[in-house]
């Protein structure tokens, strides 16, 4: 868990023995990287990562922290840090991060001190005892995002399809990962077609921008087992715009695997990509050509 640095220190004598130095920094300064938004975690990308060894004699338990917020030559803001914890008296080496926080409307600074600090954690009414202090020149600069930055992000608005042949009164709806059970006779094209077949069926999806920007053009595909079978498309999303989009895919006699990919072509910079793909199982009973069906209902029917 990182800290807010609101310390209220006790005056000791710092003992020679006691100390910290720095081993690295990592990105090495000077470097320009995001902050960690309120209530986000440090880690690579947000954040230093300091590599540093010390020495603790004076008591037989300390932490090590590493500062920004109240240096000379740095601005105001409210800097994050992780502290190191020391269980034993001698030397060791430790590692730790530090960043700066970025609440809304802070749209970043640039920290040119880092101050480094061993303490004792005493029992009241002692409190936090300062053993070692040391003050290290950098320059880095840390961009919070405002709202001009934020990126779109194209999802799902609700978790799966309507699908339905040439009578809208009887839809299934199928949640993701779900299955649906259809007939040749209910499609769009019951009658022999040159379709190799397959029936067509309306496939409703809904598609949503959840972020609060506006999209570029984009195009969504459909597979039936990994073969294309519509393209929608090319479209754009306003902000936070939910859209209905009705296609009409042949599907295959038998049963396969059905998939939705938005912005398939990767045409958005969006905030994730998780959320773009869903997927049902299908079962369709019969054929819409003039041969005869190949489903086990038809096979019996031989017999």
């Amino acid at each position: 868990m990182f800290l807010v640095l609101a310390l209220a220190l006790s005056a000791a004598p710092a003992f020679a023995a006691d100390w910290v130095r720095i081993v690295s920094m990592n990105p090495a300064s000077p470097a320009t990287l995001p902050g960690v938004p309120t209530g986000s975690p440090m880690g690579a990308g947000n954040s230093i990562e300091v590599v540093f060894t010390y020495n603790l004699e004076s008591q037989a338990t300390g932490r090590i922290g590493f500062y920004t917020a109240g240096e000379p030559g740095n601005p105001p803001h409210t800097g994050l840090e992780n502290p190191f914890m020391v269980t034993k008296k001698g030397q060791g080496e430790g590692k730790t991060r530090f960043s700066v926080q970025c609440p809304e409307g802070f749209a970043g600074c640039t920290i040119k001190t880092v101050r480094y600090d061993l303490f004792h954690d005493a029992p009241p009414p002692a409190g936090l005892t300062r053993l070692f202090e040391g003050h290290q020149p950098v320059d880095y600069t840390f961009k919070c995002r405002t709202p001009n930055d934020k990126k779109p992000n194209v999802a799902f608005a609700r978790p799966g399809i309507y699908i339905w042949g040439s009578d809208p009164a009887k839809k299934h709806w199928v949640d993701w990962n779900g299955s649906v059970k259809l007939t040749a006779a209910e499609s769009i094209n019951p009658h022999p077609t040159p379709s190799n077949g397959r029936c067509a069926f309306n496939v409703e999806y809904y598609e949503k921008e959840t972020n609060g920007v506006a999209t570029p053009p984009f195009k969504n595909r459909l597979y039936s087992d990994g073969d294309e079978r519509a393209i929608n498309g090319p479209f754009a999303l306003t902000a936070s715009e939910l859209k209905s989009i009705v296609t009409q895919p042949y599907l295959d006699s038998g049963a396969h695997g059905f998939k939705v990919v938005l912005d398939a072509d990767g045409n958005v910079n969006e905030t994730s990509e998780a959320d773009n793909s869903g997927s049902i199982r299908y079962h369709l009973e019969g054929r819409c050509d003039s041969k005869p069906s190949t489903s086990p209902a038809a096979a019996a029917t031989k017999h």
